[in-house]
């Protein structure tokens, strides 16, 4: 009882200082501006387009700025559409000016440029007062960052899937190699079901829902590893869905982020996703601090290491096939599965009062060969 009141209250804490987490917006809209070739719609393009004058970027490769935005056609020039590009509008001189990675940029101006065969939208930054041009807004976009920390985290991590796959990857192996050398040393086991791989292994399906708990030591029964893989399956589908149904929403968001669930810009489906980001954050600690007072050091980081590979490989997994609306039959699979072997067999009713194996039944410790009566 004392560890659930202490576990409940470290979630009510977390869940009160969710509270207090939002990232400020801009301004709203301004008023309706007319459409006459000169200004442009403000709220149509803001709606379209996320963002508007004022709104700020961060340069993540070298931009080329142009002094003006061009006024002539392919035709004008005696080039054709397919060879078009913005060094042959305005080639590299004096009128030409380069914005490096890393440099703040602020929307100064929008203008529709209907000669431009490539992007009719044009729009003018500025690095600081005598540093500021024009540039096409697939460039803009390509080529910058909008300029808030969950912004530049999405833009990492969209951009680095399979890195972080192989990294948690090669991790968890070197690890798992560091346990197999560290067990080796200290004794030889005769059962197979003690040999240090098939431990790890199946400590690991324990947390993850594909093995039925008991067995081993108190940490593997409980239950938040299981919820953990639990939550980021959901949370997956919930961000592949928004992005494969509502992607104008995801790219909202992406533009204007927050970290408060229960801010009234947010619609409900992304509401509902930024509260399932809490959970995994919440759930994870919980995960550390069980497996920190409950694992021995040998094989408390390959366990660490190996849930949060299969916690990688259910992202991929529901990544790859959701929009192929199979994923939803693969998560609904493995929601039944994982929650129906943890439940379906009880937890062991004794621990060794030796190494703190847990025990069917009173006897000898079939690990350290104490004697339990």
């Amino acid at each position: 009882m004392n560890s659930l009141r202490r576990h409940i209250f470290i979630l009510s804490l977390l869940c009160m200082l969710m509270q207090g987490c939002y990232y400020s917006h801009p301004e709203r809209l301004e008023p309706w501006q007319p459409a006459d070739g000169e200004t442009i719609d403000s709220v149509d393009f803001r709606t379209r387009h996320h963002y508007w004058k004022g709104f700020n970027f961060e340069a993540t490769d070298t931009i080329r700025l142009t002094r003006r935005p061009p006024q002539q056609t392919p035709e004008d020039v005696g080039f054709s559409d397919k060879v078009l590009t913005q060094d042959l509008l305005y080639p590299m001189s004096a009128d030409s000016m380069l914005i490096h990675a890393s440099d703040p940029l602020v929307v100064a101006d929008i203008v529709y440029v209907p000669q431009d065969t490539i992007d009719s939208v044009w729009v003018k930054v500025a690095r600081d007062q005598g540093t500021q041009g024009w540039v096409r807004e697939k460039v803009l976009t390509k080529y910058t960052v909008a300029d808030a920390p969950i912004s530049r985290f999405i833009h990492f991590f969209s951009d680095s899937r399979t890195i972080i796959f192989v990294s948690v990857l090669g991790v968890f192996i070197l690890l798992l190699i560091l346990t197999l050398l560290f067990r080796q040393n200290k004794a030889e086991y005769k059962d197979a079901n003690k040999h240090p791989l098939r431990r790890v292994l199946n400590q690991i399906g324990i947390s993850a829902g594909l093995l039925a708990p008991g067995g081993w030591r108190g940490a593997y029964r409980s239950f938040y590893p299981t919820l953990l893989c639990l939550t980021i399956s959901a949370a997956t589908a919930l961000y592949c869905s928004i992005q494969h149904f509502v992607p104008s929403t995801w790219v909202e968001y992406y533009y204007h982020p927050t970290l408060n669930p229960f801010s009234p810009d947010l619609p409900p489906i992304m509401q509902l996703f930024v509260a399932s980001v809490w959970l995994l954050v919440v759930v994870s600690v919980a995960v550390v601090i069980e497996l920190w007072r409950e694992e021995e050091s040998a094989y408390l980081l390959s366990h660490i290491a190996g849930l949060a590979c299969i916690c990688v490989l259910i992202y991929l997994v529901l990544t790859l096939t959701v929009s192929f609306y199979v994923g939803y039959i693969l998560l609904a699979a493995y929601w039944i599965f994982a929650l129906w072997r943890y439940f379906h067999r009880r937890p062991a009713r004794y621990r060794c009062g030796l190494c703190g194996e847990p025990l069917e039944e009173l006897g000898t410790c079939p690990n350290c060969g104490a004697d339990n009566k």
